[in-house]
């Protein structure tokens, strides 16, 4: 090359500049060989030391760990795994191994996405108080919204907070929706349950005398139980009206002086049996489906306290828990029963979502191990199934010991705070501030 009168040789000058640099331009290079093969995963981290995977998948599956697939040399770390039927379904999970340990991880089918169902308030205006299960459907309890209080400086100090109007309850079944008009006529002192072809219905019925010394403020009749009204009198303001699953039973709660509410019980050819008060107001009962035993679930405050009555062999009652109320949207703390008792999802002393257990032999909660779960169940085969957040993500999966494994995600509910709810073989209910969905689970195990 001619410039200017100087002949310049290209050649011998990138020579003379990249000769001394060869060693380091060589360095370099195999320095980026080495963090793309590391980044790839095509140069395992053999020095954190191998580990010994078995990955068992339904027939069918294709299983990627880290994306690649399996089976290859597994080393100490964390692992993403995920096996993928032809039919979408999938399950995942992530695990972190460490050198010389073995570990045998069970995948199965996964779930298909659920459908949801937003449950809307029965009226215009209303918003959905609290929803629960009873007589074969979801019982949805739909308020007044409460209207938008002026600012301070337009309304007078002496004016009272508005209360909310009566409310109005439906019932959804599978293939129905009805109004349940008597319990709104009752103002929701008074329940009903068919079993079988029988229905049984409890009504309170207020005391219209005011002779002087009268501490009767009413009572309480069932029908059903026999061919004329049982009755039975109560004492103190009455607060809540439920039968037991099976008709059985009733329970009903009366207001009591020092800020609680005294449970009673009565059945057919009994006389009401006082069980046990509970501290502020109950706001709903979980029935065990045999009928045998119930939690109550009663806020004071800002606390939440569950409260276990066994009914048979005989009545005894125990607190087992005390929970930020503010934490459970409706009161749902997520629970399930299995054949000892209960179980059910609540922080340990360090704040450590955990799982619990109560067994009926003896109501003493005892704490199991640490899980997360918005709503748990369990399965025919003794797999423990829980909906829980992850991130953004609300996603229904099971454990293996302490292991989640995640079987579909939820797309359409959001992952709020207060997010809890509970199973009802293969309808999960869920629960958020005034708002609720109903997932439809296909039926599995």
């Amino acid at each position: 090359m001619h410039i200017a009168g100087y002949r310049i040789n290209v050649d011998a000058l990138l020579a003379r500049l990249i000769y001394p640099w060869r060693y380091r331009a060589l360095a370099a290079l195999f320095g980026l060989l080495l963090l793309s093969g590391l980044g790839s995963g095509l140069i395992p981290p053999f020095w954190q030391g191998r580990t010994e995977l078995t990955i068992t998948a339904i027939p069918g599956a294709s299983v990627l760990v880290d994306g690649r697939t399996w089976p290859r040399p597994i080393y100490a770390g964390a692992h993403q795994i995920l096996a993928t039927l032809p039919d979408g379904r999938r399950s995942w999970a992530d695990v972190a191994l460490h050198a010389s340990e073995a570990l045998t991880l069970t995948l199965p089918a996964g779930l298909p996405t659920p459908r949801e169902r937003p449950i809307p308030p029965a009226a215009p205006g209303m918003h959905v108080e609290q929803v629960w299960w009873a007589d074969g459907a979801w019982r949805v309890r739909s308020v007044q919204d409460l209207p938008a209080a002026p600012p301070d400086s337009h309304r007078a100090s002496a004016e009272p907070t508005p209360l909310p109007q009566s409310g109005q309850t439906i019932a959804i079944s599978a293939h129905n929706v009805e109004r349940l008009a008597t319990l709104d006529a009752y103002g929701g002192l008074a329940d009903q349950v068919h079993v079988g072809s029988q229905l049984y219905e409890a009504l309170y019925h207020p005391n219209t005398q005011s002779g002087y010394g009268d501490q009767s403020v009413g009572a309480i009749s069932v029908r059903g139980w026999a061919s004329t009204p049982s009755t039975f009198p109560i004492s103190m303001p009455l607060a809540l009206v439920r039968f037991a699953p099976d008709g059985a039973s009733l329970l009903w709660a009366e207001t009591i002086a020092n800020e609680g509410e005294q449970i009673y019980l009565a059945q057919q050819g009994a006389e009401r049996m006082p069980v046990v008060a509970v501290p502020g107001h109950i706001t709903r009962l979980s029935w065990r489906p045999d009928s045998s035993a119930v939690v109550l679930h009663s806020i004071a405050g800002n606390r939440l306290t569950l409260t276990l009555v066994r009914l048979e062999p005989s009545i005894i009652a125990a607190v087992i828990a005390d929970l930020p109320a503010t934490h459970y949207a409706g009161a749902l703390v997520p629970l399930t029963w299995d054949e000892a008792g209960l179980l059910w999802v609540a922080p340990d002393t360090a704040g450590v979502s955990s799982l619990w257990n109560a067994p009926l032999t003896s109501l003493i909660p005892e704490r199991q191990q640490p899980i997360d779960a918005r709503a748990l169940t369990r399965l025919s085969n003794g797999t423990l199934r829980v909906l829980q957040i992850q991130g953004d993500s609300v996603v229904i999966g099971r454990y293996q010991g302490a292991l989640f494994i995640g079987e579909t995600v939820v797309p359409n509910v959001p992952a709020a705070p207060d997010l809890a709810g509970i199973w009802q073989e293969n309808d999960v209910l869920l629960q958020a501030g005034n708002q609720a969905w109903l997932l439809d689970m296909d039926a599995e195990e």
